[in-house]
């Protein structure tokens, strides 16, 4: 079309390009010259795309921006902006005409066991604690037990017969790496009460003891885990997880409560996902595992809406199954909505 055509040309242009099967949308750009009036090039618009079912957009690149007789076809201020807003109902269409899923029903949980151990809790569960919450739900973590002083910790080590962790334990230690509170790799006696003193002198009376876990070789390092959104309610999280979770800030979220299907984009939006999958060589990790941990987690939190916060970081995924090597449970009343969202 030339730059002077009149009002009429849009309007059988609009008509015959909606009219072609091989178009599945349409933008209209219109740039105003001095001989044509903006208004009549609008209803000229609307006059051509009237029943054609095809969704169709406008840019009237003007100061004045599009005239009220445009009425419902939405217009933007540039090309660049409409084509954006296409290009998101195509993926909203793609979304919509997607499977979406099944909440799986598990056989081998113990919800009861979960629920008696944070009744009438408010706060941090214990280390021990919530290992038995996460077993309860079939998730299994690092053999760890828990000692009051130096030779318990010695002792404890002694007994596992293998490269064991130490990680400082106290009501205000939470981010263990920022405090010096963990010691990996300890072998033998000596490393053991170097690294238990080592913790005390840095801590001081914040530590009232240490866990001692045996060591979980190899693995990708995720971060999963649940938390309570003040408008939303439960929203599942996976993540790179270790040390530098928030430096990448590579986490996906979805409601509560989530489908296989969900488990499994949750994964593939990962920045992170390669290195499940034998990145530079290295051993593909179990994906089947980690998705039935999202969906253990999604269970656990149905079953115990008192858990406002559960993280697992890090969650390795090893070459088959998959392992808790650190996790937090914090336990209150129930204050956010309950989850909004149904499954068909």
């Amino acid at each position: 079309m030339l730059a002077s055509a009149p009002p009429d040309h849009y309007e059988l242009a609009t008509r015959l390009v909606l009219a072609d099967t091989n178009v599945d949308s349409l933008l209209v750009i219109f740039i105003p010259p001095l001989v044509t009036a903006p208004k009549e090039v609008a209803e000229a618009i609307v006059r051509g795309a009237a029943g054609a079912g095809k969704p169709i957009v406008a840019t009237f690149m003007s100061a004045q921006g599009a005239p009220a007789e445009l009425k419902a076809i939405p217009s933007y201020a540039f090309p660049e902006a409409a084509a954006t807003a296409l290009a998101r109902v195509v993926t909203h269409g793609e979304w919509r005409r997607r499977s979406r899923g099944a909440i799986p029903v598990f056989t081998d949980i113990r919800p009861e066991v979960a629920r008696n151990i944070v009744s009438g809790v408010n706060g941090w569960l214990p280390a021990s604690a919530t290992q038995r919450v996460l077993s309860a739900f079939g998730i299994q973590s690092a053999e760890m037990v828990q000692a009051e002083t130096e030779d318990e910790a010695v002792n404890v080590a002694h007994g596992m017969g293998t490269a064991v962790a130490m990680k400082a334990v106290g009501p205000t230690i939470l981010h263990k790496t920022d405090v010096g509170g963990i010691a990996l790799g300890l072998t033998g006696d000596d490393a053991v009460r170097r690294a238990y003193r080592n913790m005390r002198a840095r801590l001081g009376e914040a530590m009232s003891g240490v866990v001692v876990q045996r060591m979980v070789p190899d693995g990708v390092e995720l971060l999963v885990g649940a938390t309570s959104d003040p408008n939303f309610g439960p929203v599942i999280a996976c993540g790179t997880g270790g040390t530098l979770v928030e430096l990448f800030s590579d986490v996906v979220l979805r409601l509560h409560p989530i489908t296989d299907v969900d488990a499994a984009e949750m994964i593939n939006e990962l920045r992170g996902a390669p290195l499940l999958r034998g990145y530079r060589g290295s051993v593909p990790a179990d994906e089947a595992a980690l998705r039935d941990v999202l969906l253990r987690i999604s269970a656990l939190i149905e079953a115990c809406p008192d858990i406002l916060e559960l993280d697992i970081n890090p969650l390795k995924v090893l070459a088959h199954g998959t392992c808790a090597v650190d996790a937090r449970i914090r336990v209150g009343s129930v204050t956010v909505p309950p989850s909004r969202r149904v499954i068909y």
